[in-house]
């Protein structure tokens, strides 16, 4: 892997692998080290492998998505949802 590969902490699930990098002292700052260095534990490289696709972003968009379609399907229900 080259230097051109590694970057600091960019999208939300980034954020959170940088969060436990920094936790366990594999990065001196907050900003974290992606790819995740090799002295980090598996549960940081498990979380890489999760935040490379974006998972915790997606749910984070599929449950506002049901927000707002159960907060739709109340304003339509003629009762007014009572």
């Amino acid at each position: 892997m080259s230097m051109t590969d590694v970057h600091s902490a960019r999208s939300l699930d980034e954020q959170v692998v940088a969060y436990f990098e920094y936790d366990e002292g594999c990065a001196t700052t907050t900003d974290g080290i992606m790819p995740p260095p090799s002295g980090c534990s598996e549960t940081v490289h498990l979380l890489y492998g999760f935040a490379s696709w974006h998972i915790f972003s997606i749910l984070i968009a599929v449950a506002f998505i049901g927000m707002l379609i159960s907060m739709t399907m109340t304003v339509l229900v003629k009762d007014g949802g009572h």
